[in-house]
Formats: structure tokens, sequence, C-alpha cells
């Protein structure tokens, strides 16, 4: 695949995340994104994710990071991300 192509891909993503036409912000609330990867750029701060999908992403983060949870956060997490157990908890 040439740049060229790559650009193009990109731009019809970056058009449907921010939605050119007025409307709200792509709204991810119902996908599955289990065995997926997160883009890490500006353009996916603002979109609409359910609380399964917002305790995954807090698990992978506090996962990989030395901040630990409050308690309140482990709740919401362990309630919410149907792998918690499987990948070893907080």
């Amino acid at each position: 695949m040439d740049q060229e192509k790559l650009n193009k891909i990109l731009e019809k993503h970056q058009l449907w995340l921010e939605d050119k036409e007025g409307g709200d912000r792509a709204d991810l609330s119902k996908a599955d994104l289990d065995y997926s990867c997160w883009p890490l750029w500006c353009g996916t701060l603002d979109v609409k994710l359910c609380d399964k999908l917002q305790a995954q992403l807090l698990f992978h983060a506090f996962k990989v990071s030395k901040i630990k949870p409050t308690e309140e956060q482990k709740e919401f997490i362990k309630k919410n991300f149907h792998r918690y157990e499987e990948c070893g908890g907080l």
C-alpha cells in the first residue's frame, strides 16, 4: 500500500470520527473491540463509550501503569470488564 492510499483511508476514518456533517462524534458505545487496538490520537478523545468499553480501556491502562486504581475504579472495572479475572485482575 502506498502513502497516498494510506492517507485516503486515514482521512475517511478521521471524517467518520469527527463527523464533519455537524452531528455527534462517533458512537462506539456498542462496538466490540476485543482483540483490537485503540488509536492514541486526539481524534479518539471525544467518542461515546459504553461502560464495557470504558472499563476495558481503564483496565489496560491501569495494568501497564504504576498508578493504582481507587476502590471505586476497581469495582467499576470489575463489574463491567468481562475478562477481568481471566486477565489477572488489578
